[in-house]
């Protein structure tokens, strides 16, 4: 019919025509057919349509006008039915879609304050966008004029508009009222520390938009992993990005996943920044307790980072540069609204000149190292040294959106790190050589599908590849017989296979049901060859598989939000099953005061041992290991949690307390200093509980608050003593007091933490044991009286942080100038206290018993200098 109609009238004309008299007609779900038949009748005009494409659709309202045009569009507004008129006969035919560019601002109905993160998206269409932080959006799409744009914002009531209504090339404002019935109004605090940082839902998370961090405050570093250690609950107990203590947790026993792949070294300069370039995450999501069943192997916290998953409309870029790497980003729409790609990468200038953030965190990780002990003791005419540190990463997406219920996704992350050091006297041929070799890779794949906007299923695969590489050479070039050469390596692939199906029952009800299979080959080898002794090689590998099911249960009604689930995991190769059960609740009393209580049961399979064969240069690096019987390497973590939060006229406190107790711990793991505990090895547990208390407030363009955690930490290995000691990683008290300021362009900050020190043995005198085979042999070492019974001093640090964001008008570029300064009093702050026995030279006789100390970071900066479109 459509087609036979278009052959005989011109749709590009729509001709004024009356009706003859004025037209004002109720109607209440009366269906469209109808209303068109009594039209013909009362106005002699001849509707063409097929029955089939009106049976559906209905009208309720009034028409009122004497054009044609002007009440057609009326009754069909609500309709994917365009139409064209020609003299008294008017065709009704399926509109096609079209493209729509639309925009406009959100803003809070009361305070008129912008909405930052807004989500804007079409109905039953995948892909969408979000506001920034003047509550602009800007969304190309194509669709039918009657699809329904919603404009949706936590805590606030969905608006909803067809794109026919959305299209206005003014881009208005939409004020959004608090919703009244979700939560007592505010039970999701979306500013929770900064507008970006909000409380989710699920699990007591925190969720980050990042893009929309790093582009409106100067609290937040260019560091996602430093970052996130603005929260209560999180640290580092020796100032680097990677090192991440959570809840009393070692750093090996939490999760840092990017794009829902596993990363076993996220970080660069030994660990000191993050391997995560900030320019291009969208999305990060915190966990510190109980997490959802979907997260595998991890007893600690959860460090979840993501790219956008929007289809970007045009060209999008930007390049800048630090004090320590260069930085650049592309984001390219390839098929308009149906395939784009994201490209970026960062590499460290330190090649180019002596960088002071770098050489200042070099300076930091080699304390009490040969390098730090040959720097200071040679100069230049004795000895030449020459060190090359660098690093480089890039990471890639591509987004294909064949159609509204189809989304595939493919993600690259590639992190390369790189140290050269080497020393050689001038007035002979000695000569030594180090070198260490990082890599981390990491790609995923997914498809997810949309059937219906109830339910959806994803299926995706990850893979996770990391080696470490260290190369020790020793060279006399007078006497070969002295060279030596060492080689320690460490490599993990890991890949998974997931399904996962979510299904919104009801309004209240929502189901989540998943497998995934992941397998895991671990290996570590040293090889030691030397002329003057016997060469050594050591290769372990270990391969495991797992079978993983887990499923959700979320109920949501009005004021109470419950989240359950397990996780079952099928070890293969050990023919053992686990079981994880998982709880969450959310209580809301009224608008201001809330109730949150989380339990759960986690296992974890892989984990870090201290290195067999320890390297020359001197810097930890800690091997990780696949859970074997022989090992008893396997963790398992319960969990308790409670709390409460109370919001009310720019007032936040968040006060929860927890417990956690862990199994599964071994004197081989990086929890003892050296000179701490025996190497013998021991099987153990520990005992974490704590508070964690946030405290802010907001006076308009300035924001307050006080985060405090108070954790008190203990390990117990019977063999060893009989009574628990405090473990050596734990930080009673954590303060931090950080202050924010905005003005105009300019925002200010000022972040002072102080934490109580870390514990450390005090040595009692110097033990003689004597050799059994051997009694004229003796072996020393150093008696403590108890492990951990005195503290370090306490750490104090102010950091300092400017930026600048200028404006442009009439244009999209951008641009951000920053100045961070760490450590801003530059006060002397010491982490870490060791004893090592003070041998005689030519005898092996210990005479006594000598301190090493090492120290944080010294007064540091860093400047940002982007720009971007």
């Amino acid at each position: 019919m459509r087609i036979l109609c278009l052959g005989f009238f011109w749709c590009g004309l729509f001709p004024a025509v009356a009706w003859g008299q004025s037209s004002n007609l109720s109607f209440e779900n009366e269906p469209i057919e109808t209303i068109l038949k009594q039209l013909e009748a009362d106005h002699h005009l001849i509707f063409n349509y097929s029955p089939t494409l009106l049976a559906p659709y209905t009208f309720t309202g009034q028409l009122e006008g004497t054009s044609v045009q002007n009440i057609l569009s009326t009754l069909l507004a609500a309709t994917p039915i365009d139409f064209s008129v020609s003299e008294t006969t008017v065709l009704l035919f399926r509109q096609e879609k079209t493209s729509y560019q639309l925009c406009g601002y959100l803003i809070d109905a009361v305070s008129k304050a912008p909405l930052a993160l807004a989500n804007v998206y079409l109905d039953d269409y995948l892909s969408g966008t979000q506001t920034d932080a003047q509550g602009y959006f800007d969304l190309t799409i194509k669709a039918t004029k009657n699809q329904q744009l919603r404009l949706s914002y936590i805590g606030y009531q969905d608006q909803a508009y067809t794109v026919l209504q959305a299209n206005d090339p003014s881009c208005p404002t939409y004020a959004l009222q608090l919703d009244a019935d979700l939560f007592g109004d505010e039970i999701i605090i979306t500013d929770y520390l900064l507008d970006g940082i909000e409380e989710g839902a699920a699990y007591s998370s925190i969720q980050m938009d990042y893009d929309q961090l790093s582009a409106s405050h100067a609290t937040v570093e260019q560091d996602i992993l430093k970052t996130v250690q603005l929260l209560p609950g999180i640290t580092s107990v020796d100032e680097s990005a990677v090192n991440l203590l959570i809840r009393g947790n070692t750093a090996d026993q939490n999760l840092v996943l990017w794009e829902g792949v596993p990363l076993y070294d996220p970080g660069h300069l030994f660990g000191m920044i993050s391997a995560i370039n900030p320019f291009v995450v969208n999305e990060v999501k915190v966990l510190k307790g109980v997490f959802d069943p979907s997260y595998a192997n991890r007893v600690g916290g959860i460090i979840d980072m993501s790219l956008s998953d929007s289809l970007v409309q045009r060209w999008q870029g930007g390049l800048g540069s630090t004090l320590s790497e260069a930085h650049a980003f592309l984001k390219a729409p390839l098929i308009k609204e149906h395939l784009s790609v994201m490209l970026s990468g960062r590499y460290s200038l330190n090649g180019l000149y002596d960088s002071p953030p770098i050489n200042n965190f070099a300076q930091k990780v080699f304390q009490l190292t040969k390098v730090d002990d040959q720097q200071q003791n040679f100069d230049e005419e004795e000895a030449n040294i020459e060190q090359v540190l660098d690093y480089y990463d890039w990471n890639a997406k591509v987004l294909f959106q064949p159609s509204d219920k189809l989304l595939l996704k493919a993600s690259f992350f590639n992190s390369i790190n790189n140290f050269d050091y080497e020393f050689r006297f001038l007035d002979n041929e000695l000569r030594t050589f180090d070198q260490v070799r990082t890599r981390s890779n990491a790609a995923s794949v997914s498809l997810q599908f949309r059937p219906s906007g109830k339910w959806q299923t994803t299926m995706s695969y990850a893979q996770s590849e990391y080696s470490y590489n260290y190369q020790f050479l020793f060279q006399e070039v007078a006497d070969e017989l002295l060279n030596a050469e060492q080689q320690t390596s460490n490599s993990i692939s890991d890949q998974t296979i997931t399904l996962n199906n979510a299904y919104q029952l009801t309004p209240n009800w929502k189901l989540g049901l998943g497998y995934d299979y992941n397998f895991k080959d671990v290996e570590f080898s040293v090889q030691y060859n030397a002329a003057f002794e016997q060469n050594y090689v050591d290769i372990n590998e270990m391969q495991g598989a797992f079978h993983n099911v887990f499923a959700t249960v979320d109920f949501e009604q009005s004021n109470l939000l419950v989240n359950t689930g397990f996780r079952a995991i099928y070890y293969q190769d050990l023919q053992s099953w686990d079981f994880s059960p998982r709880f969450n609740l959310q209580y809301a009393f009224n608008r201001h005061w809330k109730l949150k209580a989380s339990a759960g049961i986690f296992h974890q399979y892989v984990s870090q041992l201290r290195e067999f064969g320890e390297a020359d240069l001197g810097v930890s690096s800690p091997v990780w290991v696949l859970s074997q019987p022989e090992t008893e390497s396997s963790l398992r973590s319960d969990k308790l949690a409670a709390g409460l939060i109370f919001h009310n006229k720019g007032w936040l406190v968040d006060a929860e307390v927890y417990y956690t107790n862990t199994t599964g711990l071994n004197t081989s793991a990086p929890l003892f200093r050296q000179q701490s505990i025996s190497d013998i090895f021991l099987s153990g547990s520990s005992e974490s509980s704590g508070i964690d208390l946030l405290i802010k407030k907001n006076w308009n363009d300035f924001s307050l608050w006080l985060n405090y955690s108070y954790n008190a930490s203990t390990y117990l290995f019977k063999d060893y003593s009989p009574t628990p000691f405090t473990a050596s990683n734990n930080i009673v008290h954590n303060l931090g007091i950080i202050g924010s300021y905005h003005l105009q362009n300019w925002h200010f900050s000022l972040n002072w933490q102080i934490r109580s020190g870390l514990p450390y043995s005090i040595p009692t005198g110097i033990n003689e044991v004597s050799d059994e085979e051997e009694e004229d042999n003796f072996f020393y070492f150093i008696d403590y009286e108890a492990l951990n019974e005195a503290r370090l001093p306490n750490f104090s640090r102010l950091d300092l942080s400017i930026n600048f964001r200028p404006r442009f008008k009439q244009t999209a570029l951008k641009a951000e100038f920053g100045l961070t300064i760490i450590n801003l009093l530059n006060q002397e702050n010491v982490f870490s206290r060791d004893f090592f026995l003070d041998d005689v030279d030519d005898q092996a006789l210990p005479v006594g018993i000598l301190v090493a100390e090492k120290r944080s970071l010294e007064l540091t900066p860093q400047l940002l200098v982007r720009v971007y479109w």
